[in-house]
């Protein structure tokens, strides 16, 4: 089974950061993707 392989799975949504690199670039996106939702065709 994968979660033997893999350990326990983190609730939907959640990540483990890892380093500051990847935390920069997850802030980043939560901080600049609203301006992409007038052109997003699921967001109507």
């Amino acid at each position: 089974m994968a979660t033997q392989l893999l350990g326990p799975c983190l609730p939907a949504g959640r990540r483990v950061i890892r380093d500051d690199g990847e935390y920069e670039r997850i802030a980043k996106y939560i901080r600049d993707n609203p301006a992409n939702w007038n052109g997003d065709r699921f967001n109507r």
